[in-house]
């Protein structure tokens, strides 16, 4: 084990990251007493952008050494990168209460930096999820009163409010057809097809609206994908 701790070390120091994290990793097969290689390889692997293996091994390393700061830091960095905003903002603050070490201290406002950006971050992704959500529920009663182009209108809203709710880009398509938008609809499925090009109800949808339009060889390429 010692001298694959060396290798891997050596491997760290030439930037070498995957090799490094095998090494490190190979190493605490060896002797499983040895943290250190398990912190190693999550940091090695973390700069070479390997993250969600990186989060496992800051999660194991921290299932042994769970008050060790670098490796909270290390585990917050790497659900930041992953965009696990809660869980990092949570990790950086408890960063900073455990942090001790005077030479440590830049880090400590870094992280406490990193976690009040993230929390407001995180508060106002939700509040746009509530505004997306009131947007939804509007829409749909539109649509149900058969107001198709109110509907489209409030699903755009939605996933302008929230652009992670594709589903409102489909919405939107579907009342547009349905209010005889045809041109509009053929652009919004096309957008929604592109995110989603394996959705057969989304290329349905666009194959119903290039026919309408005339576009029969689009349409039967397009049926054909949906069969």
């Amino acid at each position: 084990a010692p001298a694959l701790m060396q290798k891997a070390r050596d491997a760290l120091t030439s930037q070498d990251f995957l090799e490094a994290a095998r090494l490190f990793d190979a190493a605490f097969d060896l002797d499983n007493t040895l943290a250190e290689a398990l912190y190693r390889k999550a940091y090695a692997l973390r700069k070479a952008k390997v993250l969600p293996d990186a989060e496992l091994a800051y999660r194991a390393f921290r299932q042994i050494v769970p008050d060790d700061p670098d490796g909270i830091y290390g585990h917050a960095e790497t659900l930041r990168q992953l965009g696990h905003a809660d869980q990092a903002a949570a990790l950086f603050r408890l960063y900073a209460q455990v942090e001790r070490r005077p030479s440590e201290e830049k880090w400590v406002q870094r992280a406490t930096k990193s976690a009040e950006t993230l929390e407001q971050k995180a508060e106002e992704s939700a509040h746009k999820k509530a505004a997306a959500d009131r947007l939804m529920a509007d829409a749909k009663v539109a649509y149900q009163a058969k107001s198709f182009k109110e509907a489209a209108a409030l699903f755009a809203k939605a996933h302008e409010a929230d652009p992670s709710r594709v589903v409102a880009i489909y919405n939107q398509a579907a009342a547009l057809k349905q209010a005889g938008m045809f041109r509009e609809a053929r652009a919004v499925y096309a957008l929604y097809n592109q995110v989603y090009p394996n959705d057969p109800d989304g290329v349905f949808g666009q194959a119903e609206v290039e026919r309408i339009l005339g576009d029969q060889r689009r349409a039967a390429s397009l049926y054909a994908r949906y069969v």
